[in-house]
């Protein structure tokens, strides 16, 4: 079967909602060797042992990260001449820090922490800069694996490789690496995530203040969603209940009650492409099976989450003779999704066969229930919910500004 690159965008985007590959335990954990309650060593946190969820990743290989880099590189990136906004460039970034909010005060408090999610697909600088706006810090803690001295907390020089400009310089700080595609389950995530909170507290001379008591605002992107409810819950049960004061979850799936039964699958034949380059087995399958073992797991945990956020495709887009309109910014991977399973069966099809009967389903579908990977159904949970006024598809709810203004709003009343 042919493999077009528009197959490859939405299978991307597939996987950043969920899927990692297993990986080895380390010989030696974080913290001293102590098996933990679940066999995998423990970790230390504000003088405290809190057990391992899940084996310590291994990096990947040079190899073989830098296939994995380029696989979501070119899934995610904007197709020229569709007339996509792109917000990860510098003057979308310089505009989001200075141009006026409509909220004020700081509905974020003290630090905002951001989790990408699977990959460590990042925020663009304009979405964090927004952040920055509502915040007195602001932490992108990017999935660090190959290199732990990257993982210490410091001060952001640049963002998505967007300069911090003089007025948000030290307001900015980052963790892990932003570079390098990791993919983690959302239990080793969330053992990251609790051992990045212990970093910034040995730094917190940079923060100002203890981020164990910070009542941080936490937000998530798809599966970062599920790695941050994860932590809130273990934190509070390890006697911090004042680390997290706010959960914001974007493009979650916490309230799905059962796996989507195609969408795994595409995300595992998309990933067998790029490890059969390696040479390797791909472990994705038991990975999408732990993802069954914990969908429908949340019920009755709305109270870790604040706001769930979600987005949608929109209306179709428009043709107007050979030039197309209404795209609104919506990446076509994710567009194709959102129509329905029957878009991925005409994708098996030559590019001259199914470009056309694809535009013409473009033309006359749209989505108002699905951001191109997660519903709304799913992503409603909590005890508030957000669906974003602009249409807004999976990835770009992380890159557009305006969708921190939105949640600023939410949180503020």
């Amino acid at each position: 079967m042919a493999f077009p690159a528009r197959l490859l965008a939405a299978a991307a985007a597939l996987l950043l909602a969920g899927g990692a590959q297993a990986v080895k335990p380390r010989t030696a954990p974080l913290a001293p060797a102590r098996a933990g309650a679940n066999g995998f060593g423990e970790l230390l946190i504000g003088g405290k042992r809190i057990p391992r969820l899940a084996a310590r990743p291994l990096p990947m290989s040079p190899q073989g990260q830098t296939i994995v880099n380029q696989f979501f590189a070119a899934s995610l990136a904007l197709p020229p001449g569709l007339g996509l906004t792109n917000y990860r460039e510098k003057g979308q970034a310089l505009r989001a820090a200075t141009e006026p909010t409509p909220v004020s005060g700081k509905p974020f408090g003290k630090l905002a922490v951001f989790m990408p999610g699977l990959g460590g697909f990042g925020p663009s600088a304009a979405f964090v800069y927004r952040l920055a706006r509502y915040a007195d810090k602001v932490v992108v803690t990017y999935q660090g694996t190959t290199q732990a001295s990257r993982n210490t907390l410091r001060i952001a020089a640049h963002i998505d490789g967007v300069p911090v400009p003089k007025s948000l310089v030290g307001k900015i700080l980052m963790m892990g690496e932003p570079a390098n595609r990791a993919i983690l389950s959302p239990d080793q995530a969330s053992d990251l995530l609790i051992t990045y909170y212990e970093l910034m507290r040995q730094k917190q001379a940079l923060l100002g203040f203890d981020p164990l008591t910070s009542k941080s605002t936490l937000f998530g992107h798809s599966e970062g969603s599920f790695i941050n409810v994860i932590t809130r819950e273990r934190l509070e049960q390890a006697g911090f209940p004042d680390t997290i004061g706010k959960v914001v979850i974007m493009a979650g799936g916490l309230g799905a009650t059962q796996m989507n039964k195609w969408a795994p699958m595409l995300a595992m034949q998309a990933y067998q492409k790029v490890v059969e380059k390696l040479g390797q087995p791909s472990n994705l399958a038991g990975v999408v099976h732990s993802y069954e073992r914990i969908i429908g797991s949340f019920a009755g945990k709305e109270r870790l989450v604040d706001l769930g956020v979600a987005g949608v495709i929109g209306p179709p887009i428009r043709l107007q003779g050979l030039h197309i309109e209404g795209m609104n910014d919506i990446r076509p991977g994710m567009r194709f999704a959102a129509v329905g399973e029957a878009t991925f069966d005409a994708l098996s099809k030559p590019w001259k066969a199914w470009s056309g009967e694809l535009l013409k389903m473009l033309a006359t579908k749209g989505n108002n229930e699905d951001d191109g990977i997660v519903k709304v159904a799913w992503a409603r949970f909590g005890k508030k919910f957000l669906l974003l006024k602009k249409p807004h598809d999976h990835a770009n709810m992380i890159e557009d500004p305006s969708a921190v203004d939105e949640m600023a709003q939410a949180l503020a009343n």
